[in-house]
């Protein structure tokens, strides 16, 4: 029997003492059953992540006894199971069929793809992936670690110097698979692992899609801050660009600890501050390459990773960075500011036009989440028309100007009529924005081909042991529904929130319900004897965890006192005092007692490996 959260083997009972908690299954009827055997060898645990395209389940091959990830392709609000009846997954409609089938075969192609990289240092391994229970599933190494984003809320933002050096190995795997063909269109600090030996590694390639397989018919997700311009637009040329400007904003990120201006909002006015403008310290060099990865435009922008690549090792060395524009730049685009000018305007109306039907982006600040980009339903059109009406106003008026600029370059100057033939896309696209304002009293019969689904995605907030008014409005702020259920507890107080479903940090898509269960009991106060702490006389001292996976900082100095936070192998802790057993430590905002035996003053000391240890 293998603990479904960490795989430990359990021996005896239905207690893990490694992860210490109560071997439960945790997973939604819509899940895979924890304890669930595939492909005859591999041992299904808790769901640990779920996104758009997939959930994600920690496992075990039990033929080798190892850990590993079991990827399970389920679109969000495309499919769906109930686990009480069957462990197939089946599209939700007959609408859905032929996308859920392409989806399916889509996610082969993907580990297909990815199983070709074994061993890639900047990527996860794919070990295995194959069919069953009417959807796909991808076997992959289990990482010892925690995503960037988790890592910047312990730890803080990295230095530049520092976090370009780890991100070179993910550049490098990301060449080899641009070179194949293969965009991943979601590099964000959510998809990066930072594992306990100091490196980076990328994953979930669930949104990878061929460059040479521009289908419309694939889902786009997208999360707001790391998309560049290109993923926004129906027809938008995505490529290894694309995956520059994921890079190059995940990598602000983690030196400012601020989530980019999202590029759509870039479009319209682009308020991007650099680093040293928010008093980062960065040299120019740097500076410059990260910029340079996140121009709007992908004709603007470093276009791929080898080149980012070899700037970055230049910049690093402390190379002067210089940016060859008349290589880089449009010079259809570029070439007056009023062109630039309706070009934005037309590729913003074309963005905002081609929403699907029962969203509209909202004329107040867009709200904005860590993981996800998020946008208000509404069934008022009169917003939408009004808008609309205001841009196709503004297009016009531009237009005219234009059209008197150019009209005036061809009657001034006959002898040269090369400036006309050279900027055929600034005549083009001003006939057609004519000819679509001429016809809007008019219905339009143009053949459509079937535009993306567009799925938002929202994460759920963790709002466990929070009093039920204050965790409805956490969980309204994100644009989700709420159900409510009470049951008795012998541990959490009078309305009082004991559990949830989905669980806190899980992306959904925006407008699904969170239920809640809310403590109906009354506890009495408990009275606890006086901790004695003997304090240190002479400050501080720096304790390192040598806990084979994690030790556990606790309120009192008790095995059975309530938990407050994991202090994971190698993180560090400030001794403040002792009693008994127990340090009396500090880990970031936090105080409280955990066992001397798991922790050391050498950073290099032996793990300690006693599973039989609660910690």
């Amino acid at each position: 029997m293998y603990c479904y959260s960490c795989m430990n083997e359990i021996k005896d009972g239905n207690y893990c003492y490694k992860c210490m908690k109560e071997n439960v299954p945790e997973s939604s009827s819509h899940q895979l059953k924890a304890g669930t055997v595939l492909h005859g060898k591999y041992f299904v645990g808790n769901p640990i992540g779920e996104g758009g395209f997939g959930i994600t389940y920690i496992g075990k091959d039990t033929i080798l006894g190892k850990r590993v990830a079991i990827k399970e392709f389920f679109p969000s609000g495309s499919a769906n199971r109930n686990n009480d009846v069957s462990n197939n997954v089946e599209p939700n409609s007959s609408s859905k069929e032929a996308f859920f089938e392409k989806g399916k075969q889509n996610f082969l192609v993907e580990a297909r793809s990815l199983a070709h990289y074994d061993n890639e240092p900047g990527i996860v391994d794919v070990i295995d992936f194959f069919e069953e229970n009417n959807t796909v599933y991808i076997i992959m190494e289990y990482l010892d670690g925690i995503n960037l984003n988790e890592f910047l809320k312990k730890n803080g933002v990295f230095s530049a110097e520092t976090l370009f050096g780890l991100m070179l190995p993910i550049m490098k795997s990301l060449e080899k698979i641009h070179a194949d063909g293969v965009v991943h269109r979601d590099i964000t600090p959510d998809n990066i692992m930072y594992l306990y030996d100091g490196t980076l590694k990328l994953m979930d390639f669930g949104s990878a899609r061929f460059i040479t397989n521009e289908s419309n018919d694939v889902s786009v997700i997208l999360k707001e801050g790391y998309a560049p311009e290109e993923q926004y637009r129906k027809n938008g040329k995505q490529g290894p660009w694309t995956d520059v400007y994921g890079m190059c904003a995940t990598m602000y990120k983690c030196i400012t600890g601020q989530i980019p201006e999202g590029g759509l909002d870039r479009i319209r006015e682009d308020k991007l501050k650099k680093p040293s403008e928010l008093g980062i310290n960065i040299s120019q060099s740097l500076e410059k390459v990260l910029m340079y990865g996140m121009a709007v435009f992908h004709e603007n922008r470093c276009q791929n990773m080898t080149e980012l690549m070899d700037m970055t090792k230049r910049a690093l060395n402390s190379e002067r960075i210089t940016i060859n524009k008349k290589d880089t730049v449009s010079d259809e685009i570029n070439k007056t500011k009023m062109a630039d000018e309706v070009y934005r305007t037309q590729v913003a109306d074309e963005i905002y036009n081609n929403r699907s039907q029962d969203r509209y982006v909202s004329e107040e600040p867009m709200p904005q989440s860590n993981n996800g980009i998020m946008y208000e339903k509404s069934s008022n059109q009169k917003q939408t028309k009004k808008k609309a009406g205001l841009i196709v106003g503004i297009i016009v008026v531009v237009i005219a100007i234009v059209g008197a600029a150019v009209a005036f370059g061809v009657l001034g100057n006959n002898s040269n009529n090369k400036s006309i033939d050279d900027n055929p896309s600034t005549v083009v696209e001003t006939t057609e924005e004519q000819t679509t304002v001429e016809e809007t009293t008019e219905p339009q019969t143009e053949e459509t081909t079937q535009e993306p689904e567009t799925i938002v995605l929202v994460q759920v907030p963790d709002v466990e042991g929070m009093k039920s008014d204050d965790a409805i409005d956490e969980i309204e702020r994100r644009n989700l529904k709420y159900n409510i259920k009470f049951e008795e507890s012998d541990r959490i107080d009078l309305d009082y929130v004991i559990s949830q479903s989905p669980v806190g940090g899980r992306e959904v898509e925006e407008g699904e319900a969170v239920t809640i269960y809310i403590s109906k009991t009354s506890l009495q106060p408990e009275t606890e004897e006086p901790t004695t702490v003997h304090l240190i006389d002479n400050g501080s001292t720096m304790l390192y965890c040598r806990a084979s996976d994690f030790a556990t900082l606790r309120e009192s100095p008790s095995r059975s006192s309530k938990s407050i936070i994991k202090i994971l192998t190698g993180e560090r802790v400030d001794k403040l005092g002792e009693s008994g057993d127990f340090y009396y430590v500090r880990f970031g905002n936090d105080t409280g007692y955990v066992l001397k035996d798991f922790f050391s003053r050498d950073p290099n000391a032996p793990l300690n490996y006693d599973d039989g240890n609660p910690d």
